[in-house]
């Protein structure tokens, strides 16, 4: 039989001790997270959950090697985060845009350098899905550029009415992203530490990943992550699609139902990285 692994990560906030006095508050990313957890609890999964001050870079690489050291061929692991997306300057050179993308945890940004080499440790044959709700490129930066207008492009079309049906309006959401002159100053204060990591990554995405790694996102590169007051737009509409188990399909036709459904300013993203895994693609979603 197989084994399913999940780890759910949910930042309210980060310890402004190291974003230079900002703890950059959110409202739905624990509730995201423990949405996730639950849905994987239903499936099967033996599941660990790390929320705001527990979601820290050495929890969360720990749980992620661990997982790595105990799945086998066959097996599954379910990996969802709810924060900030953020980037820091590429210092290697090994981005075309020159940002390297990152996930805001409580002490650190964590370097999708280090991510990879994470999947790179993994068994072949083993099975990632990963779901992230926050804005996690470097071309969102771009978009930054233009924030306030883009908040307002929020504000006019994120719940549509089929949403608007099930759930309870809520206020409009902010977007699950680290302004570019805060993070630019915390990349300042803290290159030395960057760069350093960077160095113990290599070759950061070079690395082979035998295993088969599966993303769902909740924007575009070019675009903005919503936050809200019970879930993410992303994880309210994933939540939705997924109907408590109700949802019959394979992996495509669920993305494709959540992005069918999804405003027009946050579409979602489906990608894959190692080796390729037609099973895995044509299994229902979060099947062990």
């Amino acid at each position: 039989m197989a084994r399913g692994i999940s780890l759910h990560i949910g930042l309210n906030s980060v310890d402004p001790n190291q974003y230079g006095g900002n703890a950059l508050p959110l409202n739905a990313c624990e509730f995201d997270a423990q949405d996730m957890e639950s849905i994987a609890a239903s499936q099967g999964f033996a599941t660990k959950l790390l929320l705001t001050q527990n979601a820290h870079s050495v929890a969360v690489k720990h749980a992620i090697d661990a997982a790595a050291g105990q799945l086998q061929p066959g097996d599954i692991f379910f990996l969802t985060y709810s924060g900030h997306g953020s980037n820091i300057d590429d210092s290697d050179f090994d981005e075309a845009d020159g940002k390297d993308e990152t996930w805001v945890l409580y002490d650190r940004n964590l370097i999708d350098d280090e991510l990879y080499l994470h999947w790179s440790r993994f068994r072949p044959g083993v099975r990632v899905l990963v779901v992230s709700d926050s804005c996690h490129s470097g071309t969102v930066v771009r978009a930054m550029e233009n924030e306030e207008s883009r908040v307002d492009e929020f504000n006019a079309i994120w719940c549509l009415p089929v949403i608007q049906k099930k759930y309870e309006a809520e206020s409009a959401p902010l977007p699950r992203t680290v302004p570019f002159i805060l993070q630019a100053r915390h990349y300042v204060e803290r290159e030395e530490l960057y760069k350093a990591i960077k160095a113990a990554n290599a070759p950061g995405e070079r690395s082979i990943v035998g295993a088969s790694v599966m993303l769902i996102s909740a924007c575009q590169d070019s675009q903005l992550a919503g936050d809200g007051q019970r879930n993410g737009v992303f994880t309210r509409l994933l939540r939705h699609i997924w109907n408590d188990g109700g949802f019959v399909g394979d992996y495509q036709s669920f993305y494709t139902r959540i992005r069918s459904i999804s405003p027009m300013s946050q579409v979602p993203n489906l990608y894959k990285v190692g080796q390729p895994n037609d099973a895995f693609e044509s299994e229902s979603p979060f099947f062990i």
